[in-house]
């Protein structure tokens, strides 16, 4: 899904898919603050790492805080 979408959401899960063995496993997780940052940065630029995509990513996150706030 698109990280506008994800911003707005109240929770935000993060599902890993794994191989073991032999065997396909999936981990969900539902992420911290700072996890949701990380997150949407990585599906704005593709990496963690980028200044500007966590900018967003945290403007993003405000903006529905905002939004939920107002009703």
């Amino acid at each position: 899904h698109l990280p506008v979408v994800a911003s707005r959401a109240a929770r935000h899960l993060r599902v890993e898919k794994a191989e073991r063995r032999g065997r396909t496993y999936a981990t969900i997780e539902c992420l911290a603050h700072d996890q949701r940052i990380d997150e949407l940065a990585r599906m704005l630029a593709g990496e963690v790492d980028s200044t500007i995509a966590r900018k967003h990513a945290e403007t993003l996150l405000a903006a529905a805080s905002e939004s939920r706030e107002r009703g």
